[in-house]
């Protein structure tokens, strides 16, 4: 499984990137994104099953992508 971690701060992907077991949840991959347009992107490539995303970005908020993504 696979998933995604998007939000415009870098420190703030890594923190989370880092202090998630992510097999305990049975995540193979973990893919991050700074911004709308590059998360679009790698939904575009990948079956990513699971988003944790900021609300608040500056090119776009976090409710756009999940729009789009629905």
């Amino acid at each position: 499984m696979i998933a995604i971690v998007i939000d415009d701060m870098i420190p703030t992907v890594e923190d989370i990137v880092g202090g998630i077991d992510w097999n305990k949840f049975q995540i193979d991959q973990v893919l991050t994104a700074y911004n709308i347009a590059s998360a679009k992107e790698q939904f575009a490539q990948y079956p990513i099953a699971i988003a944790i995303c900021d609300i608040e970005m500056p090119m776009g908020s976090g409710l756009d992508l999940l729009a789009w993504v629905r």
